[in-house]
């Protein structure tokens, strides 16, 4: 018997209809059940993420194996950024080593059995509503998606060099990102950066993952930027950023395997980044705890600065790690690293609050978002809502604390958030579309509108909704009509 043959457009669309089928009993259960005992949430929060995660993992996987280009969209890291914050992370809760346990339950994020229950039925019945939204995308614009997905591979008609572009990637990355940025934000340079032009910074990592790429498939030369990537390595590190790290060594993996399409060299970068990010957690803390001494801030220090505070660390091979905003010596055993990947303590804080009447409207002013700095100079910056979140957790003021997208939209709006997690996942799988369409063509031009929607599923979901998601929009827009006056004054010059 012949098998039927798979029609374009099933590799994503039969992934996450597959996902969303089997997530639906967990959302069921989340939806029913109110966990209200000890006993029952225990249960559902040990064994609740470990089905979650592997549902997530199944969908990732089995979209990969179907179409390598799913490797720099969303349609692949969607999934897995959700199987990592909202499946793994709150694990710590449960199986942490006592250190961890011990100060996860001090403080003002200690959350009781209950309320972590509640964190988790946030995650999983938002998260099942991003998926939905991506869903419904391809099923209604599913011919544009078959379209995109059986468009052969060629060239763009722009007369761009994959060289040139990358060049361009490469050097210009590294001077606007070291020479401009940075200094910028770590106060050495007394300017205020567009935010365009902050969101675009990672081109430097597309760079060199799109040099490997070429490298791999037989374009010699352009390997020989490879060369710079150990300083980016080593800039990347005094940034004292996990996630600076981290992503100048993702996009370089991300191109080796688009060139070589081997998983198991894939899955084997993917543990080695996992373990330096491990290895990583005492140097940045310590870092960072030496600049807050200084500085009463955790980034106000230049590349002189950061640099003796490198070498004083791995001078001293006894140094552990020092807490972020104190001086005082933290008990080697603690997971910090675990910790950071957990965001549901702070997604049951915002239940309590927006349940005793303390919560804002951060979105009243989103329409800021959308007009350049170019056009109102004195725009105001936007402030993080996460500066109000800790004064209203607090008291105090003066900082910020993170939230993630599911508990920012349940602090500010509910359960009727869950309407703007399918605006998420539609709003993804219209970028995705396009990226594939990108990386078909080939049209290096325009790989910023790769760039932006895979950064926003890697690691948007973990900010507040109009940081982290909406803001993102008007940069994406921005460049998408960038590209096509480019296009226009390129091809007419061509006809010439």
């Amino acid at each position: 018997m012949i098998a039927p043959r798979r029609r374009p457009g099933d590799p994503i669309v039969a992934g996450y209809t597959s996902g969303l089928a089997l997530l639906a009993p967990l959302t069921l259960l989340c939806i029913l059940m109110p966990f209200q005992t000890d006993a029952s949430a225990e249960s559902f929060n040990t064994l609740g993420p470990f089905y979650y995660i592997g549902i997530l993992a199944m969908t990732a996987y089995g979209i990969l194996r179907r179409l390598p280009e799913a490797l720099w969209t969303p349609a692949f890291w969607l999934p897995v950024s959700m199987a990592l914050f909202f499946g793994f992370g709150p694990l710590v809760e449960v199986f942490g080593n006592e250190a961890t346990r011990l100060r996860l339950s001090r403080g003002f994020l200690a959350i009781s059995e209950t309320e972590l229950a509640f964190a988790n039925r946030l995650s999983f019945l938002f998260s099942w509503g991003v998926l939905a939204g991506f869903w419904l995308h391809c099923k209604v614009f599913r011919e544009a998606w078959r379209a995109t997905l059986t468009e052969p591979e060629g060239m763009s008609r722009i007369s761009f060099s994959p060289g040139e572009m990358v060049c361009v990637f490469v050097i210009g990355g590294m001077l606007l990102k070291y020479l401009l940025i940075l200094p910028s934000q770590w106060g050495v340079m007394s300017i205020i950066v567009p935010g365009a032009l902050t969101s675009v910074s990672a081109l430097l990592d597309v760079g060199f993952g799109l040099a490997a790429y070429l490298s791999i498939r037989g374009h010699r030369g352009i390997g020989l930027l490879l060369l710079l990537w150990p300083l980016h390595f080593g800039l990347s590190a005094l940034t004292f950023s996990k996630v600076a790290l981290v992503m100048s060594m993702l996009f370089l993996v991300i191109g080796v395997y688009f060139g070589n399409r081997k998983r198991w060299m894939l899955l084997l970068s993917l543990l080695l980044i996992s373990f330096i990010y491990s290895l990583s957690q005492p140097f940045v803390s310590y870092s960072r705890a030496v600049i807050h001494e200084r500085t009463g801030t955790i980034w106000n220090a230049g590349y002189a600065e950061r640099l003796d505070i490198a070498g004083s660390y791995f001078r001293s091979p006894g140094i552990s790690s020092i807490g972020e905003h104190s001086g005082n010596v933290e008990d080697a055993d603690i997971d910090d690293w675990w910790l950071r990947l957990n965001y549901s303590n702070v997604q049951a804080i915002a239940k309590q609050l927006r349940e005793s009447g303390q919560y804002i409207n951060s979105y009243d002013q989103v329409w800021v978002l959308f007009i350049p700095r170019i056009i109102w100079p004195n725009k105001p910056v936007f402030i993080s809502p996460g500066m109000v979140f800790y004064t209203f957790l607090t008291g105090n003021h003066g900082t910020a604390l993170g939230l993630s997208v599911f508990g920012d939209l349940y602090w500010q709006l509910g359960w009727s958030g869950f309407f703007a997690t399918l605006f998420i996942g539609w709003l993804l799988a219209c970028m995705t579309r396009r990226s594939v369409c990108i990386l078909r063509r080939h049209d290096y031009l325009r790989m910023p509108l790769v760039l932006l929607p895979l950064l926003l599923s890697i690691s948007g979901l973990t900010q507040f909704f109009v940081n982290g998601i909406i803001a993102v929009i008007p940069i994406y827009l921005a460049y998408m009509g960038l590209a096509y006056i480019a296009d226009r004054i390129l091809l007419s010059r061509s006809r010439r």
